[in-house]
């Protein structure tokens, strides 16, 4: 995940840009109910942006591909699928990495002159803005058109091209979806009514020691654009106090399923994930009735890839509803801002019934807003202050 920081910095410079106009070693490599039906090789009429990208790709000989390593058992299949879609005869490699540390080198690579290891990458909106921003991702031509050739939902007037490139990313990077929190919980320790209900009951002696919290605080920021800032920071600093410990989502997933710990907020995909594998474990997930956090994610060709055409019809695949779920069964990618699959409008009604407000930084303008803030030097200070409220840390 890329420092908070940095993603407000990003946003400053695209309020900016909106305001002047239109401007580790990676390793190698069945779909669930929901899943549309495989629609076979696109089809590319002569002359349209579709056929001369295939064409394009197809000259470039080659493609390498970073996939979020959670799909890594799925890759030979994504593979197989996306060379048919678009009837492609090249050399490809699907591989993974961790999504900071592979933007990072990216960066460094492009910056030196070189080229990226990956063709194409996949990662949170802060880390696409920050590359947009620099000038280190490619902008796609004809994106609008590309993307109603791919999309099928995009053809069937159920999703708008904006969707799928929204304004700042518009025209650059393409949305698969979002992670979305939520409460995971061991159904055999503790029941829905058992749980907190909202962020503020976190700080109820009643739930000390009974969930683990985050070592990073840049999600549970977002909360100051549901409660004054003052309010809010007490709310975390309430939270870390009655915390059992400091985890990584992995590490508490592992304790909740042990039953060694009875609730965490994590992402939602989380329960998908372990349900596909076993339907019976103890697991399930409420959504908080005051709001939901959410991040968005994003495929995006960097500007110095090697095969720029192949990496850019990998992403339009990818962040169709074909191509997320090739990911299923061992990743589960959730859109609920414009998914057509079964996770989507699960998700969907779930905040729905919880009241909740989805939360996102890139929601509004007066989020944007709240997020430029955080780079000025009371906003610093207030970022750090959450950040050791929600870890204790002095």
């Amino acid at each position: 995940m890329k420092p908070f920081l940095s993603i407000a910095a990003g946003v400053v410079s695209a309020l900016a840009l909106q305001a002047c106009g239109p401007a580790p070693a990676a390793a190698p490599a069945s779909s669930q109910s929901g899943a549309p039906a495989q629609s076979g090789q696109a089809a590319a009429p002569a002359g349209s942006a579709l056929q001369q990208l295939i064409a394009k790709a197809q000259q470039e000989g080659a493609l390498r591909a970073q996939l979020l390593s959670t799909a890594a058992p799925e890759s030979d299949k994504i593979k197989a699928a996306f060379l048919k879609k678009f009837g492609l005869n090249i050399n490809m490699e699907i591989a993974w990495g961790n999504e900071s540390t592979e933007f990072q080198k990216a960066e460094a690579a492009m910056k030196s002159g070189a080229a990226p290891d990956f063709d194409v990458m996949f990662g949170e909106d802060g880390n696409n803005l920050n590359f947009i921003n620099q000038g280190l991702a490619t902008k796609i031509d004809n994106w609008e058109e590309l993307v109603t050739a791919v999309h099928a939902t995009v053809q069937e007037g159920k999703v708008k091209p904006e969707q799928v490139s929204p304004a700042p990313f518009t025209g650059y990077s393409l949305m698969q979806g979002n992670r979305v929190k939520v409460m995971l919980f061991n159904s055999k320790l503790v029941t829905v009514d058992q749980l907190p209900d909202t962020y503020e009951d976190f700080g109820n002696p009643r739930f000390r020691g009974k969930y683990t919290v985050p070592p990073w605080s840049s999600t549970w920021e977002m909360g100051m654009l549901v409660y004054p800032r003052d309010h809010w920071l007490q709310v975390v600093d309430d939270a870390g106090k009655n915390a059992a410990g400091v985890l990584h989502f992995e590490g508490s997933l592992d304790r909740i399923l042990s039953g060694d710990l009875p609730f965490a907020q994590s992402n939602s995909h989380y329960y998908y994930e372990i349900k596909a594998r076993d339907p019976n474990a103890p697991l399930d997930y409420k959504f908080f009735k005051d709001m939901a956090f959410m991040n968005r994610v994003f495929y995006m060709v960097p500007a110095k890839s090697r095969h720029p055409a192949a990496g850019t019809l990998f992403a339009l695949f990818m962040t169709s509803d074909e191509g997320r779920v090739l990911e299923r069964p061992s990743h589960f990618s959730e859109n609920i801002e414009f998914g057509q699959l079964d996770v989507d409008d699960k998700d969907r009604q779930g905040i729905a019934q919880s009241g909740g407000k989805v939360v996102s930084w890139f929601s509004s303008p007066e989020a944007q807003q709240q997020l430029q803030w955080i780079t000025t030097p009371e906003g610093k200070q207030y970022s750090e202050a959450i950040s050791k409220a929600l870890t204790q840390r002095k």
